[in-house]
């Protein structure tokens, strides 16, 4: 899958590059979605053994236990489609994405390039696509400028963004927020404190234009 990390079409007043996100952005995805991301080569055993246990527990697909790399893939290419076969050819890609990319780079360098891709195209709602698109939709703002709690509600639409839209669904955008700090918490990210302050704070209320 040469060049899969560029097959999405991106406006450049949308794409924002990677060192123009604050790193506690950054760390807040990560926690929420991929706490592993600079560790494993594209999939993670460790979040296909929770998947694992989530859906035999639930006897469906309840959850995918994908990495970012994973979930760009599927962006990119793959499409939505819940069944294994698919999410085999997704891990399978996965792999072969990052092991093209950091052939000849430190990893560092190549799974920054991964992360930036995909902060730029994943979808959160209400049209938004990529951090640049989230940070203006729900708090007229650029990316550049999101702090922790804000952070925390755009990193909580990943999963959901239609049904965790803090908008229309106040009450379930806050369980889920809270969920995210949780991960947040357990990567040492905030304190008890932070995250008992984070998950009061008023959610957006409204949608704002994107250039």
């Amino acid at each position: 899958p040469t060049g899969l990390g560029y097959c999405m079409t991106m406006r450049p007043e949308q794409f924002v590059r990677f060192d123009q996100i604050p790193h506690d952005v950054v760390l807040a995805f990560l926690a929420a979605e991929d706490a592993d991301f600079y560790q494993h080569d594209g999939v993670s055993a460790r979040s296909i053994l929770r998947a694992f246990r989530a859906n035999s527990d639930a006897g469906t697909i309840a959850q995918g236990g994908s990495t970012i790399t994973q979930q760009l893939v599927k962006i990119s290419l793959v499409g939505a489609e819940r069944n294994f076969t698919r999410k085999l050819k997704e891990a399978s890609l996965a792999v072969q994405l990052e092991q093209q990319l950091c052939a000849d780079v430190p990893k560092k360098v190549c799974k920054d390039q991964i992360l930036e891709q995909y902060l730029n195209t994943v979808y959160m709602g209400r049209g938004a696509y990529g951090m640049q698109a989230a940070a203006q939709t729900y708090f007229d703002k650029p990316a550049s400028q999101i702090d922790w709690s804000e952070a925390a509600v755009l990193a909580s639409l990943i999963r959901y963004p239609n049904g965790y839209d803090p908008i229309r669904f106040p009450k379930i955008a806050k369980e889920r927020r809270l969920v995210v700090l949780k991960r947040m918490q357990e990567q040492h990210l905030v304190n008890e404190e932070q995250v008992r302050l984070i998950a009061v704070a008023p959610l957006p209320t409204q949608a704002f234009d994107r250039p």
